[in-house]
């Protein structure tokens, strides 16, 4: 197999998420952060919002400098990305945002994947108890 058809073949495979599946615009992370629910562990803090417009859902990650150096805080966003990617089905009908705090960065990426999948759960446990009923009128 030549070279060009490798990195063609590497090229045509869906790797990361797109950009309609993420977070980009602050204006978008204030509305998540200001209506979402919020849940925390010892590694990640992760905010949730129902998305009411039929549109799927898409994830955000804040890894402030406090977590380390650049090269610590890409690592860590690009584990966080990878898992997320694994599992696109936790953000069906919601936005999610996912603040990593310092102790993550000595984490590695199984202790960040069942922490998150620790969050989504509970996520989605408050979300359906949450739901408010509208009252029957007879």
């Amino acid at each position: 197999m030549s070279a060009t058809r490798v990195a063609r073949t590497v090229h045509e495979l869906p790797q990361g998420l797109p950009p309609q599946r993420r977070v980009l615009r602050s204006g978008d992370f204030t509305r998540i952060e200001r209506q979402g629910t919020r849940t925390a562990g010892a590694l990640l803090v992760l905010l949730a919002r129902m998305r009411r417009d039929g549109r799927p859902g898409r994830v955000g990650f804040t890894v402030s400098k406090k977590v380390g150096n650049a090269v610590v805080r890409n690592r860590v966003r690009r584990r966080l990305r990878e898992i997320v990617r694994r599992h696109k089905e936790w953000l069906d009908a919601r936005d999610l945002i996912v603040i990593v705090k310092p102790e993550a960065a000595s984490a590695d990426a199984a202790a960040l994947a069942a922490q998150l999948a620790s969050l989504v759960e509970r996520i989605a446990r408050q979300g359906s108890r949450s739901v408010k009923h509208e009252p029957t009128t007879t």
